[in-house]
């Protein structure tokens, strides 16, 4: 294995790409393995890029916390072990035993007494009553124009540091946190409402000092981070209910979750945290990784300067998509551990201005007609070349019979491409494609969608199940065994790239058109042969909804056969595709 330029992780192996990191001198000792290596399973040099970085940032965060782990022990004997964050309830209390402080101290003024010049002189050096007053009114108004223009000067920074050592808090809190700003904020507040309420006890008002408060968290705080709590979700997940692109993109979005709002304690959080997560979310573009204007910078920092290049932001569904992965984190760590709220992202869902039968167009007859004239289906040089006019009609390959089966069943596409042979069998004297979970590679997108859907008699007459006894001669598992899996464990993934450019030769494709559009044109022509919502839902793997969804037993294989033949394409041609005798 070699080391190759454009990232200092990045070596390769005869064609294939992995990425590589030394254990850091400090964890040496104490990290579970002497090297991170992981193969990036691609032989692409501009791929190995992207995903080195990827990974890069993940094993980097991974000795973070097992720093951050380092620290927990050293310090979990220790009275006031260092935090890298304060929680909304230890900022709260810092800023109620400021203001006590500051009424304390004015109190404790008046109790000595004020200098009056036609008095006996005093004993002790006291402050005039006019010399009390104004000083009140030029701390307000500095404290107020610092505040205003969110400045923290020095003399909070050392009330910030003298407020945490107060009985009540005792932190320590970690050089750099984004927490001593904040509570630098929080002092000003204090500050600001006392000396009102002073300026009202000059003014001859009665203002009570209020009792100093008690924490309302004490003995509270589950000692375990949001990351080690992730990796904890994400590890029982993935032992049987994830496959690997969702494990990755739950892992991906809510480590950037905590980049934004930061690793603290899981009974921590707040709304805030959320809405602040969103504000990033609502300026990123799509495939932000990707641009190269902010693709190398954090991803809050991507935020702000994607809004600034007035780049355009990822659509609200996306957003919501986003926050859904995280939000699912959420409501596991409210179910395994005490005092989380698991709310975090509920009612944060952004509107959604197209329906779901909006986000795919179906394609229209002359598209469909485009599609099945292409040198794919009338003639091409090979399989590589299929936009090629040619001799070779490639009927042994998923490539030519992935778009009919799609118009003739309505199926989706990973359904399709992870059929095996024995999945085309007679049920009840009907042919089925059946949708089903019998291998390991197998997956469905939810319960309705294990059923059994009738063999549109269209498909037989052009050769389909030739086609599949074919496969069954070879010794074929899955029909379409040369259709391969992708990096994702979907066989979906590497088709849906192919098949877009496969549009765009055949001049077929829109923004809104993909491999997906079929489902549509099979939706449609359910309702041009007018079968009923409830079968249409059968035969595509629909939930029913409502009280419908809750009585019977579904439909037969005859039920639907019956309603599968009424599907038809009066506008399209298709006898150039019909098998030579």
């Amino acid at each position: 294995m070699k080391k190759v330029p454009g990232h200092p992780r990045l070596h390769v192996r005869g064609t294939t790409y992995y990425h590589r990191a030394a254990i850091p001198k400090d964890i040496k000792d104490t990290y579970p393995k002497v090297e991170e290596k992981k193969s990036l399973r691609t032989s692409d040099f501009a791929e190995a890029i992207r995903r080195v970085r990827v990974e890069a940032a993940i094993v980097d965060r991974a000795f973070e916390e097992h720093r951050r782990k380092l620290a927990q022990t050293a310090s979990r004997d220790s009275r006031a072990a260092q935090v890298e964050e304060l929680t909304p309830e230890q900022l709260d209390l810092a800023e109620q035993l400021y203001y006590t402080h500051l009424l304390e101290e004015d109190e404790e003024t008046r109790l000595d007494g004020f200098f009056d010049p036609d008095e006996e002189t005093p004993q002790l050096p006291l402050p005039a009553f006019d010399e009390h007053s104004e000083s009140n009114d030029e701390l307000s108004g500095h404290t107020r124009k610092v505040y205003a223009q969110g400045k923290v000067d020095d003399f909070f920074k050392a009330e910030a540091e003298e407020v945490l050592s107060w009985q009540g808090l005792d932190v320590t809190l970690a050089e750099g946190s984004p927490s001593w700003k904040r509570l630098a904020r929080r002092l000003q507040e204090a500050t600001i409402k006392a000396r009102e309420q002073i300026k009202a006890r000059n003014q001859g008002e009665i203002v009570p000092t209020p009792a100093s408060p008690e924490p309302s968290f004490a003995g509270r705080g589950s000692g375990t981070f949001a990351s080690e709590a992730m990796a904890e979700w994400i590890q029982e997940k993935s032992l049987g209910a994830w496959r690997p692109k969702t494990q990755r993109e739950h892992k991906v979005w809510s480590t950037h979750f905590l980049d934004v709002v930061g690793d603290k304690d899981v009974t921590s959080y707040a709304k805030a945290d959320a809405r602040k997560f969103k504000a990033v979310l609502r300026n990123l573009p799509p495939n932000w990784v990707k641009n190269s204007q902010i693709r190398h910078l954090p991803i809050s920092e991507a935020s702000s300067r994607a809004a600034e290049l007035g780049l355009k932001p990822m659509t609200n569904k996306n957003i919501n998509k986003l926050m859904n992965f995280v939000g699912s984190f959420w409501r596991w760590a409210e179910g395994n551990y005490d005092d989380v709220n698991g709310d975090l992202f509920k009612g944060l869902q952004l509107p959604v201005d197209t329906d779901a039968a909006e986000e795919r167009d179906p394609f229209s007859s002359e598209d469909l007609q485009r599609i099945l004239n292409a040198p794919l289906f009338t003639g091409c040089r090979s399989i590589s070349r299929y936009r090629q006019v040619g001799s070779y009609i490639p009927r042994n390959r998923g490539y030519y019979w992935l778009p009919l089966i799609g118009l003739f069943s309505g199926m989706r596409l990973n359904e399709i491409l992870q059929l095996e042979c024995r999945d085309v069998a007679e049920f009840d004297d009907v042919l089925c494609f059946d949708n089903n979970l019998s291998a390991p590679d197998k997956s469905l997108k939810n319960k309705a969608s294990k059923r059994k859907v009738p063999v549109h008699s269209e498909l037989i007459k052009l050769g389909f199940l030739s086609f599949v006894d074919q496969q069954r001669g070879l010794g074929c598992r899955r029909i379409f065994e040369d259709l391969k899996v992708g990096n994702d464990e979907y066989y979906s993934s590497p088709f849906s790239k192919w098949f877009g450019r496969f549009l765009s030769s055949a001049g077929a494709k829109s923004e809104k058109t993909s491999y997906h559009s079929f489902r549509h044109n099979f939706r449609d022509a359910c309702r041009a042969a007018d079968v009923p919502d409830s079968v249409a839902n059968a035969l595509i793997g629909h939930t029913e909804r409502g009280m419908a969804a809750r009585y019977g037993k579904g439909y037969t294989p005859s039920d639907l056969k019956r309603w599968m033949e009424k599907i038809s394409y009066p506008d399209l041609d298709l006898t150039h595709l019909l098998p030579k005798a």
